[in-house]
């Protein structure tokens, strides 16, 4: 360990629930971080800065919808922290980061809800999975970023710099769902519904899987990425 807790800022993109929204993430970076979550359209985002780590997470909203209020300072604050600290974006986040470094967002030819797997060139860092995916929209790898997965629906991992976007949901669990859930939509979009209900336990009996493969990518991450050094 270093002996450096490192200020870490989790932006999410519904007021309920913020710490279940990191799901088993917050197990993963237990110790290592002075974590402050950043409810997006409600709170300010802080000066990059003064920032060691950007963890974006999920949302409703569409990262290429501009009729969304708060996603322009997002994308460009996102564009500034890419540049001087380090972000692990996930599915959203993921998303919204690649169009802040000027690779492009859209609707993906398929949902992915559920588990996959992916194709990896740097299975230390992403491993194959399987991973979980709950997702309408995908992502094209920005121009200075590198490559690191991608399955038949599209890019699944880039790294730029000190920065890692993944398009699957490293920390899911119980918890997270229903903080997704909590977060609204899910109620209003019959689709939704019944995915959440037909992948619920399936999220359970795998939770301790997932937290695992999530624990190893953070470990990577922060080592070898962020170049926190070892925990």
């Amino acid at each position: 360990m270093t002996g450096h807790v490192h200020r870490t800022v989790a932006v999410v993109h519904g007021p309920r629930d913020p710490r279940g929204t990191l799901g088993s993430l917050i197990g993963a970076f237990d110790g290592r971080t002075e974590l402050q979550f950043v409810v997006a359209g409600r709170d300010p985002f802080p000066d990059p800065s003064t920032v060691d780590l950007g963890i974006v997470m999920g949302s409703g909203a569409s990262a290429y919808d501009d009729t969304v209020p708060w996603l322009a300072d997002e994308l460009q604050w996102l564009s500034r922290m890419a540049d001087e600290s380090s972000v692990l974006g996930v599915c959203f986040g993921a998303q919204a980061l690649a169009r802040a470094l000027g690779g492009s967002v859209g609707r993906a030819t398929e949902a992915e809800l559920g588990w996959v797997t992916v194709e990896t060139d740097d299975p230390a860092l992403v491993g194959p999975g399987p991973w979980f995916e709950f997702h309408f929209d995908r992502f094209t790898t920005p121009p200075a970023a590198n490559e690191l997965a991608r399955n038949r629906v599209g890019a699944q991992a880039f790294r730029y710099g000190r920065s890692l976007a993944v398009q699957f949901h490293p920390e899911i669990s119980p918890r997270a769902l229903d903080a997704w859930r909590a977060a609204g939509g899910a109620d209003t979009d019959p689709a939704i519904v019944a995915a959440f209900d037909r992948l619920e336990a399936g999220i359970a009996e795998r939770e301790d899987a997932a937290r695992s493969r999530a624990a190893g990518l953070v470990e990577a991450f922060w080592s070898e990425v962020a170049g926190f050094g070892a925990y």
